[in-house]
Formats: structure tokens, C-alpha cells, sequence
């Protein structure tokens, strides 16, 4: 991977809070943690910040909604292609339940709002992350090949069933009745074919940070 660089400020900071056992005090129970991280809607408290710089860390839907919001608003100034927009996981938990009790009514707002506020029409690739039992996958609706292509770093075992196989089956055919009642792209979803890219990285450890690294790079990096 690239070396991040950083500049005296950057490393002052990451010495103080994660090099040195920093701590901040939790609130009164019942209260809320403090925001120590703010990025536009989203905030993330320092107990689950510096939880994510551990080995073997569990990040929850608070720290990648951040970063979510980090990458939707360097793509906003990113004029190359392809261009890219991430929902959130809170988008993506409504749309990976069941189809039988899946609700149109319950993401209609959320896409109505990021295509107002984004301009995702004009995006070429939409990303989805699910997370159950500290397990990722990626679910990317890609306009340019015209698939759904699913990322799941698990192991390649043909006998192995992910635990995520079903939640992005389900996103899938949720997102295809989503759009039959707004779908701004004027595209027709049901002649999109899902697939796995083939050469994608696989993990072949439990451990939950590899994964991470491995959805950044996609995020980052990936072009078709």
C-alpha cells in the first residue's frame, strides 16, 4: 500500500491519543458520547475512533459512516472517472432485509435526498457496505458494465457459504423494487446481471481489519 504522509501537526496528534494510551472519560450512563470526529451529518466519539486503530479491531457503523462521508465529499471534487458515490450503512441495513418485509417507503426519503443533494444521477458507480457479526461485503451497482457486482472478502471455498451471500442477495432485489417507484437513472435494472470480479483480494483470516483495508482500496482504487 502507498505511504500516507503526514505532516508535525498529524503525527502530534496520532501520538497523543492512540500512541499513549490516551483516554477520555465515558459519559454518565444513559448520555451520549462526545463527538470527537464531525464530518458533514456524521460524528463518531473517540472511544470507537481509537477502538478502529487497534489489530483485530471491530468497527462499527459509526466509524464507516464517517468515512463514507469523507469519500462521498473527495468524489464531489473528483472530476476523473470513474465517479462514485457510497450510501451509508444505515441505507444499506434497510435494503438487505428480507424482500418479504422489505418497505419501499423506507429508503425512498434516504435516495430522494442523495439524489438532490449529490447529483448521483450522473455518478457511474453506487456503493453499498454490509456489516453483520464483524463481516463486510461490498455491493456496488456498476452503470458502466451494467452488473451488481459483490465484493466478500471470505474464503474462496466452494463448500463455504458467506454470511453475508444472502443480505447483498437481498439488497440486490430490494434496490430493483426501490427503483420501480423513483428511479431517476431511467435505467432498467432488471437486465443488470450480478457478478463477483474475479481477481478482487480475499482475506484468509478472521481478522476484521484486513477487510477494511481491502473495502478502502476498492473504494479508492478500483476501476472497471
Amino acid at each position: 500500500m502507498k505511504k500516507i504522509k503526514i505532516d508535525a501537526i498529524e503525527d502530534a496528534i496520532y501520538q497523543r491519543y492512540y500512541c499513549t494510551n490516551y483516554r477520555i472519560k465515558d459519559p454518565p450512563e444513559g448520555e451520549p458520547f462526545v463527538a470527537f470526529i464531525r464530518i458533514g451529518g456524521f460524528d463518531i466519539s473517540f472511544k470507537h475512533f481509537s477502538n478502529g486503530l487497534k489489530k483485530r479491531a471491530n468497527l462499527n457503523n459509526e466509524v464507516m459512516s464517517v468515512y463514507i462521508e469523507s469519500f462521498n465529499i473527495e468524489q464531489t471534487y473528483n472530476s476523473t472517472k470513474p465517479r462514485k458515490f457510497a450510501f451509508s450503512p444505515h441505507v444499506a441495513t434497510k435494503l438487505c432485509v428480507d424482500p418479504s418485509s422489505f418497505k419501499t417507503s423506507s429508503c425512498i426519503r434516504d435516495l430522494t435526498r442523495v439524489c438532490k443533494k449529490n447529483d448521483i444521477v450522473k455518478f457511474d458507480q453506487l456503493f453499498f457496505t454490509i456489516v453483520q457479526r464483524d463481516h463486510w461485503a461490498v455491493v456496488v451497482v456498476n452503470f458502466m458494465k451494467k452488473q451488481f457486482n459483490v465484493f466478500d472478502s471470505s474464503s474462496l471455498d466452494p463448500d463455504y457459504v458467506s454470511i453475508l451471500e444472502k443480505p447483498c442477495c437481498n439488497l440486490i432485489t430490494n434496490f430493483k423494487e426501490l427503483v420501480t417507484e423513483f428511479n431517476p437513472w431511467k435505467q432498467h435494472f432488471g437486465t443488470f446481471q450480478m457478478s463477483s470480479p474475479p481477481s478482487y483480494p480475499q482475506q484468509s483470516t478472521s481478522y476484521y481489519i484486513f477487510y477494511l483495508i481491502v473495502a478502502s482500496l476498492l473504494l479508492y482504487t478500483w476501476r472497471i
